[in-house]
């Protein structure tokens, strides 16, 4: 990779673009609706959208991985090359819309018999919703490589939109690889410092953010809605400020950091309920566990990706 200078000017988009851009994700959360809330429907009708409340996880696993790359691909059809790593905020407001059907963590904290193993088992299936994110980020790269038709290595005209270079996948060093024309990237020393110095200001600003947004007294329910908005804001002011401190070419850094956060999240959570004494299990020890794995990783990768449309990088290589 060579060193680039980066812009944080935003760019101006047409009507058609705005328009293709709702459409895309109106299509997905269509899409998600319907046939995504068939893998993600809980057995129990007031459960949460999460892979802890369905009969059958693994084959739930499986559909939505290939649901999420499919309607990544779709969207960033339809969009076309105007807004890098489309696919990815697409699926990720439909993901996070189907979630509104389902309940709040409360039955998962009530049916829990262990706080702490409730905790782990957040963790990970969070890691499996950052999988199904990472498989829309790389179908969105090879539809925009074998569909679309890669623009010149250069920074795009207004007429040629973004590039592979401005997406997340061009700096997954086997996606790159795997996309015809482009060599396997090599961070530098600095590159790889200020990525992950990126990465840690933005995961650092959005847990801050989503326990002063999610927070919530002791007798006040939890809330789906409440949840989204906290994840959404959050990482969107956590993304845009770190690529004011520590500039990136892509959302990648930032888009690492959505998995951080949510481990992270649910370790302190577990870390508090080990020392904090019994309560009534409606009401969680820690602000974190009023917000589900789903809701971290879904809205909190939309939330960096349109960050980064908000302040997109401008290459002279």
């Amino acid at each position: 990779m060579s060193e680039a200078s980066i812009s944080t000017m935003p760019v101006h988009h047409t009507i058609s673009d705005r328009l293709r851009l709702h459409a895309a994700w109106g299509v997905a959360a269509v899409v998600f609706w319907t046939f995504g809330w068939f893998a993600l429907q809980p057995w129990d009708p007031r459960g949460p959208v999460s892979m802890l409340a369905v009969e059958r996880a693994t084959l739930s696993m499986i559909e939505i991985a290939a649901l999420a790359a499919v309607m990544a691909a779709v969207a960033t059809v339809i969009a076309g090359r105007v807004f890098a790593d489309i696919g990815v905020a697409a699926v990720g407001i439909a993901i996070a819309i189907v979630s509104l059907r389902g309940g709040p963590t409360t039955t998962l904290l009530v049916q829990a018999e262990s706080l702490p193993s409730l905790c782990l088992a957040l963790a990970a299936e969070g890691v499996f919703w950052f999988l199904a994110m990472t498989a829309a980020v790389v179908a969105s790269a090879f539809v925009m490589r074998w569909v679309l038709g890669e623009a010149d290595e250069g920074r795009p005209d207004e007429s040629n939109g973004v590039t592979l270079r401005d997406t997340i996948a061009s700096e997954i060093p086997f996606v790159r690889c795997m996309l015809s024309g482009l060599s396997c990237p090599r961070f530098t020393r600095a590159e790889l410092i200020n990525g992950l110095l990126h990465a840690g200001i933005t995961a650092f600003i959005a847990l801050a953010l989503i326990l002063i947004f999610a927070a919530g007294g002791p007798e006040q329910d939890i809330r789906n809605g409440q949840s989204c908005f906290a994840v959404a804001a959050a990482f969107y002011i956590a993304a845009g400020r770190a690529q004011i401190m520590f500039p990136a070419r892509t959302a990648f850094w930032s888009f690492a950091s959505v998995v951080i956060v949510c481990v992270a999240a649910y370790v302190w959570a577990m870390v508090m309920s080990l020392q904090a004494n019994p309560t009534l299990p409606t009401i969680p020890t820690s602000g974190f566990l009023r917000v589900l794995p789903v809701t971290y990783v879904a809205v909190g990768a939309a939330g960096v990706v349109m960050a980064r449309w908000r302040v997109p990088p401008s290459i002279r290589d």
